[in-house]
């Protein structure tokens, strides 16, 4: 790659959908090439302050759909320094449609989604059926899946999901994890609220079809997270 091509990280300024249309490659936005895993719904950027500091040699991506809310994750991240994060504006949708290939991700983390309790919004969850088959096509061998929520009927819903799917295993959350916490995640410490944890690793070779919808599975899902 030549480096005279990568997007500048422009201090305090989140990357638009059209600027990935220039680049045509989303590996353009980092300075150098290393394994890449995603937050969707990244907030004020919190979690990826304090997790890709302790990785730098791992690049990190946050996806989040607010605009003023990505404007704030963007500006706390330059000023940090951190060099190997970004933060993308828009919706998931588009960016799995779009710019992410196949099996390009080395981890995939999700805190506190939207748990849209009505049962007519049922379909805007981000984790609802189809969604571990879509992440298992975007996750690398081996990849792992990161999920938090504060709703305990949410968090069985989404263990029933990966369980059923067969396409992972269960695993314990990784100890460093449970020290990087999302901005919302620290009043529900201090208010003594419970949260429930899950972390998941796709088995080798656990999914090699493709069927033509599986981009669509998340069309409808509002990624929006409580920060």
């Amino acid at each position: 790659m030549n480096h005279d091509e990568v997007l500048p990280a422009a201090a305090g300024v989140p990357i638009s959908y059209p600027d990935l249309q220039e680049l045509g490659d989303l590996a353009k936005i980092f300075p150098r090439q290393a394994p890449l895993e995603l937050e969707i719904g990244c907030g004020r950027g919190d979690f990826l302050l304090a997790y890709a500091s302790l990785h730098p040699d791992v690049n990190y991506l946050g996806v989040e759909r607010k605009l003023v809310i990505a404007r704030r994750a963007a500006s706390k991240l330059a000023r940090a320094g951190l060099s190997n994060v970004r933060i993308i504006h828009g919706e998931i949708s588009y960016l799995v449609d779009r710019y992410l290939p196949d099996h390009s991700l080395q981890a995939i983390h999700c805190y506190f989604p939207d748990p849209w309790p009505k049962k007519r919004h049922a379909k805007r969850r981000l984790f609802k059926e189809g969604t571990p088959e879509l992440f298992a096509r975007l996750l690398r061998p081996a990849g792992l899946v990161h999920v938090r929520t504060d709703v305990p009927g949410y968090f069985e819903t989404i263990c029933e999901l990966f369980d059923s799917s067969r396409l992972y295993v269960r695993v314990g959350v990784p100890e460093e994890l449970l020290g990087c916490l999302t901005g919302f995640e620290r009043r529900f410490v201090a208010e003594g609220k419970p949260i429930f944890r899950v972390s998941y690793q796709l088995q080798p070779l656990s999914y090699t079809g493709e069927p033509d919808d599986l981009k669509n599975k998340v069309e409808s899902a509002d990624t929006g997270v409580k920060r």
